[in-house]
């Protein structure tokens, strides 16, 4: 067995743990601030919004901070839904202009 093999089950161990620890927090269908949440969990907002990214669906956010997706009215989800379609947007936009930069000569060599 490896190093890694070791670890790994443990990393999977710990993550899962944060997890439900992130889910507990939002367990009383309140909006919850990513600073209000990393304080609690011992973590930075970057974790607090890469778990709400690998939820599965279970955590919306918005600039409320986050909520259980069960607790959320139909406005908040629609809202949610169209903040994340307009973010994806926005990004494959600036995957396009970078690519029309490269291709112009943009591009330090």
């Amino acid at each position: 067995m490896t190093q890694m093999n070791l670890i790994l089950p443990r990393v999977q161990q710990k993550a899962a743990e944060m997890m439900d620890r992130f889910l507990e927090q939002l367990s009383d269908g309140q909006w919850h601030r990513a600073k209000e949440l990393s304080w609690s969990l011992h973590t930075s907002d970057r974790v607090i919004r890469q778990m709400a990214e690998s939820s599965n669906g279970r955590v919306i956010s918005s600039q409320h901070g986050y909520k259980l997706n069960r607790y959320a009215t139909n406005d908040e989800l629609d809202h949610a839904e169209a903040w994340l379609i307009s973010q994806g947007r926005k990004m494959i936009d600036r995957a396009r202009e970078i690519r029309v930069a490269r291709n112009r000569g943009g591009v330090a060599a």
